[in-house]
């Protein structure tokens, strides 16, 4: 119950602030820079970061693009996991009425995403199936274990993590955290991180 309650706090929240401070007027970048305490090559780490952190942007928007160009023309893109991973997930593409003026993905580069960037979509949810597969990710500053995840037509049918030594635990989780205790949600992005 409190859990659905914060859930429609934070929505509740997100719609005031937008109202205020309007979301597509702004922009936001969160850098973590390393401090002394991470150890003798701290001088070495925190150089490495400043280059990271200002690599050539139109750069990597001219290669991005090039990622672009290829998969505007495409109608899906099959994503497969390798060696142990049982990723196997079929991203539906919408489809462009003028391919030519028309883009679907967005190249984001170091104006907001830094280290530079990401080509990102909003999926067609008919025909976007299968079975994503992690071995180990944080979300909300929380660990998820082996966590996998089934889709059907774009919305979540099935998920686990191993996290718990029972099944029943690890789902439970999942819902509770990702899933703020909806029975289903739908894929919101497909991205390839290029940073």
């Amino acid at each position: 119950k409190q859990q659905k309650l914060q859930v429609f706090a934070s929505s509740e929240q997100a719609r005031l602030t937008n109202q205020y401070i309007i979301g597509e007027e702004r922009s936001f970048t969160i850098i973590a820079f390393p401090v002394p305490e991470i150890g003798p090559e701290f001088p070495e780490i925190f150089q490495e970061t400043i280059r990271l952190n200002t690599l050539d942007y139109q750069k990597y928007e001219r290669i991005q693009q090039i990622l672009i160009d290829t998969l505007d023309k495409g109608r899906f893109v099959h994503v497969l996991g390798r060696g142990e991973n049982q990723t196997d997930l079929t991203v539906a593409l919408a489809q462009l009425n003028h391919p030519e003026k028309e883009t679907l993905f967005e190249n984001c580069v170091a104006d907001v995403n830094i280290p530079v960037g990401e080509v990102f979509t909003s999926p067609r949810l008919e025909g976007t199936n299968g079975v994503l597969q992690v071995s180990r990710v944080y979300l909300d500053e929380l660990r998820y274990d082996g966590l996998s995840v089934t889709l059907k037509d774009g919305m979540v049918t099935d998920y686990s993590c191993k996290n718990f030594d029972t099944e029943e635990a690890g789902k439970r989780y999942f819902l509770e955290n990702v899933m703020a205790h909806h029975e289903t949600l739908p894929l919101g992005e497909f991205a390839i991180g290029t940073n």
